[in-house]
């Protein structure tokens, strides 16, 4: 007999009351025979028993009530599931206040998924096609981009209340997790292949956003922990567990005894054969790090082999209130890890990876196995469990993905300097001795502020030799008035002039000290002229030719001019006389000049002539040059061997 209205009948197989509660249930496990049973239209149908619940550390019961994300939620039944790992809850949940709104519930990893069921309004991929890492949109959930987080198939053990679909015992189907940015999840049920495949949405939750407000039954397994100090079933030592709600594999420190936590019990499950490796963090630590306060609850340790040769490094689970972290120990070199979600973390080229606004450069890739473990973990950890490795860096931060065939997960971290970790966790003595350079160590020598700091002063240094070059005193040897012909050129001045329109003169004697170059200033006062001096250097005593014929010009044809002019209306023009050594010398200089347009009653321009030392400014310019350059230069070598030293240990 059906009671529609209270939605209460009597089990089909064993005639015990039964009954809905949740508007959207339609289906149900007998509580007293344990069948399943599915309600249709007025009839109901017995699909068999249903198996027992395995044990596990169940965090709810059918009838608990509270809120997750903000959200009243009511717990109606639960799911068991074999994922080839071991048992896996799902929890059928009511949304809302009296809402038919439902979703599945579940915990992994230190963090809860709510999904909702999603109406499909198109084509799914195909199950092939979604392989790790795999992106692209799903029906009926708009443009956004999601990414392959797992691929795999479980089987249905058992069951327990009510249920939005009918509990079939020993149903297999396949199935694929998803991921985008946001936090968002998804779940593709393919089920067995003989139905369209239905996808369910929704996010991730901190463990602070599932509050448990109303318990059906019992205390919950973390409350029964917190009465008895648990100890391992094999040798008697302590083994506690201090994360119960997420913990499913204690590693007994003492004798080396795998053991499955669940409901507040630990069994044994095998006897590990592994060589003890030495933690520097013991178990039960805790502390602050990085602003987040942890608590070391499992070691473990990992190795790789390259090239014959084997490399160990230990790992420590943190249990945190923003979910598990790791701390990674290598060579007395440290790297604090949290899980981010696949979908965050772009490839955009061969070799590059995107995260939170930097670029990752791909560092190293290879396999890493387990060979020592300690502890609890949140997974059924087992030595010789093996993975494959990336790893991308941008110190001090780096990138890490773990991928099995069916599965991929990432992390970032950030290095962390030993003493800060002694000083975190108050921990005794000194921490190891770091050896070579990690792949996400921080080069710490300045090259950057280094190099804005020289371009500085080189910018400076150049300003200020203008300014002295322009504005400074500079040591005249042989100033004189220039004189000029009487007749300037008929022709251009590009061509020989003629002797009667040549005058010829020698400056005064002056004297050379050092080697280095003279420059030669003319200076010429025209509106419209152009005046050109020929020199060649001669040896004052026996007028001995030295250097030359050096051409010296300065020219003005109204707006355009040839030199340099100065604010009292004279034009300058310089000529340089390299390499002269010391000495006594006389310059010799054969002078025109030119009207433009030519005039024959144009006055002859007033002209000057000069001798002074140059190079001085210069050498110091340099010298000032080499100066900055020179520890610059130490810096850059110091940072490139920094740099070769990290890339040492790198597979690219």
């Amino acid at each position: 007999m059906v009671d529609v209205g209270a939605r209460k009948a009597e089990c089909p197989n064993c005639g015990g009351p039964i009954e809905l509660r949740l508007g959207a249930s339609r289906a149900l496990v007998c509580p007293w025979c344990r069948h399943s049973v599915v309600a249709s239209d007025l009839a109901l149908e017995d699909l068999g028993e249903v198996a027992e619940l395995a044990p596990t550390a169940a965090r709810f019961a059918v009838g608990d009530s509270g809120q997750v994300a903000g959200e009243p939620f009511v717990v109606g039944g639960r799911l068991q599931l074999d994922h080839g790992a071991g048992p896996w809850d799902e929890w059928y949940v009511q949304l809302g206040e009296g809402s038919r709104r439902w979703g599945w519930l579940a915990a992994a990893q230190g963090r809860y998924y709510l999904t909702e069921p999603v109406e499909v309004q198109g084509e799914v991929p195909p199950y092939e096609r979604m392989e790790p890492d795999a992106t692209g949109t799903l029906p009926g959930l708009g443009d956004t981009r999601w990414t392959v987080a797992e691929q795999g198939a479980s089987t249905l053990v058992s069951a327990e209340g009510e249920l939005p679909e009918p509990a079939r015992p020993g149903e297999r189907g396949l199935y694929v997790d998803l991921v985008a940015p946001g936090d968002k999840f998804a779940t593709v049920d393919y089920g067995d292949g003989t139905e369209p495949a239905k996808i369910y949405a929704g996010v991730q939750l901190a463990p602070h956003e599932v509050v448990l407000g109303r318990e059906a039954v019992g205390p919950r397994p973390e409350q029964a922990v917190k009465a008895e100090a648990l100890r391992c079933p094999t040798c008697g030592a302590p083994a506690p567990v201090r994360t119960p709600a997420t913990t499913e594999r204690v590693v007994c420190a003492s004798c080396h005894s795998v053991l499955d936590y669940t409901a507040g019990q630990l069994r044994f499950v095998q006897k590990l054969e592994q060589t003890r490796a030495r933690a520097l963090i013991p178990l039960g630590t805790q502390g602050t790090l990085r602003g987040e306060r942890a608590t070391c609850i499992g070691f473990m340790e990992r190795f790789t082999r390259v090239d014959g040769e084997t490399y160990a490094w230990g790992e420590y689970l943190f249990d945190a209130p923003g979910g598990y972290r790791w701390l990674l120990e290598d060579s007395g070199h440290f790297t604090w890890y949290r899980d981010v979600s696949a979908a965050a973390v772009k490839q955009t080229s061969a070799r590059r990876y995107a995260f939170e606004g930097r670029s990752y450069r791909a560092f190293s890739v290879g396999d890493a196995e387990v060979r020592f473990v300690a502890g609890e973990f949140y997974w059924k950890v087992r030595v010789g469990d093996r993975t494959k490795t990336l790893d991308a860096i941008h110190p001090p931060f780096l990138l890490s993905e773990e991928s099995s065939e069916h599965e991929r997960n990432w992390s970032h971290g950030q290095y962390v300097p030993g003493a800060e970790v002694w000083k975190a966790f108050a921990l005794e003595g000194r921490p190891p001795r770091p050896e070579g350079v990690a792949p996400a160590q921080p080069n710490r020598l300045p090259v950057k502020q280094m190099f804005m700091v020289g371009a500085g002063l080189f910018i400076l240094l150049t300003l200020f030799a203008l300014w002295f070059d322009f504005t400074g005193k500079r040591e005249v040897l042989s100033p004189m008035a220039l004189p000029l012909p009487n007749a300037p050129l008929g022709q251009p001045p590009s061509t020989p002039p003629p002797a009667d329109e040549v005058a010829k003169t020698r400056t005064p004697a002056f004297s050379v000290m050092r080697a280095g170059a003279l420059a030669v200033d003319l200076q010429m006062k025209a509106e419209h002229a152009w005046v050109g001096a020929r020199v060649d250097l001669l040896d004052a005593g026996s007028s001995k030719h030295i250097a030359g014929p050096y051409m010296v010009e300065a020219a003005r044809y109204g707006s355009d001019v040839r030199g340099t002019r100065t604010s009292d209306g004279w034009t300058r023009g310089q000529g340089i006389l390299p390499g002269v050594r010391p000495g006594t010398y006389v310059l010799e200089v054969a002078s025109s000049w030119q009207p433009y347009p030519a005039q024959p009653t144009q006055p002859m321009p007033q002209a000057e002539l000069s001798v002074y030392r140059t190079g001085r400014g210069a050498c110091m310019y340099c010298c000032a040059l080499v100066l900055i350059a020179l520890p610059l230069f130490g810096v850059l070598i110091s940072y490139a061997g920094f740099e070769a030293r990290r890339r040492i240990n790198s597979t690219f």
